[in-house]
């Protein structure tokens, strides 16, 4: 059935989500942090709204690949606890 809406695709690597939650926390983009595990996802959609962005290696995305990414990324952690600590 046809709806004539243009539907809203809130799933990463898209920028609803982001904007949203950026949006609700009241945080400046400059000065949020996206955390994720993969290049893919995660970082591309920190990246699409402005924020900085902190990959840890604990999920897909590799050290090397992380690396190789344009643009750059702000962090790349081992893990939370490298990322915190």
């Amino acid at each position: 059935m046809a709806t004539n809406i243009e539907p809203i695709y809130a799933g990463k690597p898209f920028p609803y989500l982001m904007e949203l939650s950026l949006e609700r926390l009241g945080t400046r983009r400059e000065e949020t942090l996206v955390v994720g595990d993969r290049l893919e996802t995660d970082m591309i959609a920190g990246q699409a709204v402005g924020c900085l962005t902190a990959l840890v290696l604990s999920g897909v995305s590799t050290k090397e690949q992380a690396q190789a990414w344009t643009p750059k990324l702000n962090l790349i952690a081992r893990d939370l606890t490298e990322l915190i600590g």
